[in-house]
């Protein structure tokens, strides 16, 4: 999904929502949001019951240089339906991200895809490493969304006599799922959609290594011998209904390199007869100028069930 993002004002678009930077006239949202239930049982009562207070929250937060505030509306009706965050707190090492939506507006993949684009704005600044969220243990709902973002338990902390959960992610590791991510990508033509093949061109180093390991030897394409006979068979109706993706990772990152084992599935319908098979792919990463690049893959297809 592309996010289109106007750096001198804060605006963030997505497929479905536009995000702006919280400004005063924002008070009649902000007195709504705070006062949900699930914001004072899991973020804390900040004492906002007039649309006097939330105009005082707001001014509050513009005031504060070291965090930024997105309105998340609706792109259609332009009806604002939540808040992400990113601030500097005093106790943690590095900045936090969080959010909270309208209850009528969760469980419909808005949060994701809001917070989503927020960290893709993030990944764009080389100042930050890692990328923390801290949390109730309880607060089951956005435990699951930062893991599907990709950040992982780190440690617990007690903070005002409560026991809170800190989430991290290195963001080089996040900006090499999203590489790896676009490199399954390139060979979907589901539902008739034309593949991005040429994008290949972009995440790889330019003399990047492809490699089949078979079963009796192994064949190796510089990126125009791989690309040329995939985009005839993607395009001409030899391979139809085709799509690959990740099913599990490790990934190793040592400075400016990395290295990924990745386990995928693929399933299309070849001249006509579906097809179905797993296997795994041996990604190398190198980082030049703070753009992380493929450097060689090399993979082996299997028919038998991933573990």
């Amino acid at each position: 999904m592309v996010h289109y993002i106007q750096k001198k004002t804060g605006m963030i678009n997505t497929e479905r929502l536009s995000l702006r930077l919280l400004n005063n006239t924002d008070p009649e949202f902000i007195l709504e949001l705070v006062n949900m239930p699930e914001w004072i049982r899991f973020i804390g009562d900040r004492n906002v019951h007039s649309t006097e207070d939330a105009q005082n929250y707001i001014q509050n937060a513009l005031l504060d240089t070291t965090s930024q505030y997105w309105i998340v509306s609706l792109k259609e009706d332009k009806i604002p339906i939540g808040l992400i965050t990113f601030m500097k707190r005093s106790y943690l090492l590095h900045f936090d991200i969080g959010f909270a939506f309208l209850t009528q507006y969760t469980n419909l993949g808005y949060a994701y895809e809001a917070v989503n684009a927020v960290v893709e704005t993030i990944l764009s600044d080389p100042s930050h490493e890692k990328i923390a969220a801290i949390l109730l243990p309880e607060n089951k709902k956005s435990i699951r969304l930062l893991q599907r973002l990709g950040l992982r338990f780190d440690t617990e902390i007690k903070k005002k006599e409560q026991v809170l959960h800190l989430y991290s992610v290195p963001t080089d590791y996040l900006k090499i799922n999203r590489l790896t991510s676009r490199f399954f990508n390139l060979f979907t033509n589901t539902n008739q959609q034309t593949p991005p093949l040429d994008d290949l061109y972009s995440i790889c180093l330019q003399k990047a290594i492809i490699a089949k390991k078979e079963i009796d030897r192994t064949e190796i394409y510089d990126l125009e011998e791989f690309l040329n006979p995939r985009k005839k068979i993607l395009t001409d109706g030899t391979l139809t209904e085709f799509r690959e993706y990740e099913v599990s990772e490790e990934t190793r990152i040592s400075n400016n390199l990395a290295q990924r084992i990745s386990r995928y599935h693929k399933d299309g319908y070849l001249n006509g007869v579906y097809f179905s098979e797993n296997g795994t792919k041996l990604f190398q990463f190198t980082n030049d100028e703070n753009t992380w690049k493929i450097a060689s893959v090399i993979w082996e297809d299997s028919t038998s069930p991933l573990s």
